[in-house]
């Protein structure tokens, strides 16, 4: 049996999140995230980093500016980086989202 991921798959994943999060349990928010992420790294989207203290790589994480000059930056969450890079995966596809 072959399973393939489609960005038609994935795409529903991303709105199924983006719609019903608030209604769904932590283990089927992580399925919808983790089905993204595997859409990421299959199509060549996922962004990494080296980790120089354990030699593996991670998800990119882009700092988010804050808008009070009293607030310091703070480090985009593990789920806001995948959709942020699921977005930008629709985007170079010309996808609508």
């Amino acid at each position: 049996m072959e399973i393939k991921l489609k960005l038609s798959h994935i795409l529903f994943a991303y709105k199924n999140l983006k719609n019903n999060r608030d209604n769904m349990s932590v283990f089927d928010i992580g399925k919808h995230l983790g089905y993204m992420e595997a859409g990421l790294h299959l199509y060549g989207y996922l962004e990494t980093v080296k980790n120089e203290k354990t030699d593996t790589f991670d998800i990119k994480r882009e700092p988010i500016k804050s808008n009070k000059w009293w607030k310091s930056d703070k480090t985009e969450s593990m789920e806001q980086s995948i959709i942020r890079q699921v977005e930008n995966m629709f985007t170079k596809n010309n996808i609508q989202f």
